[in-house]
């Protein structure tokens, strides 16, 4: 099937400033730069007779100003993770899960290693609270067979308390 175009070919060509306009306009520009661009194509409009809008204008300031200015380094993104597996996990619950035939909200409790990214433990309870996250510890930790030396949860209330602390 071949590809139609969403609409039909311009009639006339697209109108270009002449070099003449041109010059015209980077001179105003230069001698009045404190003027904005609707001030500026209404003096070329009125005491010039050039047709040109705003925006033209506005992009000739742009481009005039970009050419005076250093370009901007490259920004030094700097990325945190860890550098080896298992070194600190992220735990945090989501309440994302519906159970419509038990009509409660099932929490997602996930436990991400942030050298890997991966998720190291992840299930659905109806009740979070300290002891979930503590058996959801002790079976990564199980299965993974290594113990983090860092966790970093959330304020919420599963992750708070004297049990958690003393488990930690």
């Amino acid at each position: 099937m071949a590809r139609l175009s969403k609409r039909e070919a311009p009639v006339r060509l697209r109108r270009q400033l002449t070099p003449e306009i041109r010059e015209r306009a980077a001179a105003i520009l230069s001698d009045k730069p404190y003027l904005g661009p609707e001030r500026t194509a209404w003096d070329l409009r009125n005491c010039d007779h050039i047709s040109i809008s705003a925006s033209t204008i506005k992009r000739m300031k742009r481009k005039r100003r970009d050419a005076l200015l250093p370009p901007r380094p490259q920004p030094n993104w700097r990325f945190y993770e860890r550098h080896h597996p298992h070194s600190l996990w992220h735990g945090d619950f989501l309440e994302k899960v519906t159970l419509t035939d038990l009509d409660q909200t099932a929490y997602q409790l996930t436990l991400q290693d942030d050298y890997s990214r991966a998720y190291v433990f992840c299930d659905l309870f109806l009740y979070p609270d300290a002891r979930t996250t503590i058996r959801s510890l002790i079976a990564a930790m199980r299965t993974w067979r290594a113990i983090p030396k860092a966790l970093v949860f959330d304020n919420g209330p599963p992750f708070k308390g004297r049990l958690l602390s003393a488990f930690l």
